[in-house]
């Protein structure tokens, strides 16, 4: 399993929905189970209902949890993600 912590910085002011649907999108190029914790509460990343109830904002501090056969790939390109395209 290989974890990442993040923060997440939007280019553009982005609403929830529109930064979870990115997030979203980015995860189902996976087949490793990614799942993503903002304090207390965990969601699976690639189940809209978990992510919107993380209500997730900019400026929150995740950690991102990758496990799978392709953990490695993918958690280098969630990473290069979260830094440079959400």
């Amino acid at each position: 399993m290989k974890e990442l912590y993040v923060t997440l910085h939007t280019k553009q002011d982005k609403s929830p929905v529109t930064i979870e649907n990115s997030i979203l999108r980015e995860c189902r190029k996976y087949a490793s189970v990614i799942s993503i914790q903002k304090g207390q509460h965990t969601g699976v990343a690639d189940r809209p209902g978990q992510l919107a109830a993380l209500h997730l904002r900019d400026g929150d501090t995740l950690t991102v949890r990758v496990k799978g056969a392709d953990e490695d790939a993918a958690s280098i390109a969630l990473r290069i993600f979260f830094q440079h395209r959400i």
